[in-house]
């Protein structure tokens, strides 16, 4: 095998970025666990088997006062060490 004599692109997995609609009245904060609905709209994290995990919340996201699909969150996939929990 010999050195590198030019550059070249090299393909690599990284935890990707996704957004997704926020479900009405909701409220997610960055750094949980977002799960999808059978609708297709992310929530925080619930013990259903409905629901989907996609990943972590990058940044917060208030939907509170807004319908369903009104924002979206961004949700950062990979594989993370969080604390056990009762959910």
């Amino acid at each position: 095998m010999s050195a590198a004599t030019a550059e070249r692109n090299t393909d690599r997995k990284d935890p990707g970025y996704k957004a997704y609609p926020v479900m009405a009245s909701t409220r997610i904060y960055k750094g949980t666990l977002v799960v999808i609905d059978n609708a297709g709209y992310a929530k925080p994290a619930v013990n259903a088997a409905s629901q989907r995990v996609v990943g972590v919340a990058d940044a917060g996201a208030n939907n509170t006062a807004g319908a369903s699909g009104a924002i979206n969150v961004i949700v950062r996939e990979g594989i993370y060490r969080l604390a056990a929990s009762s959910i």
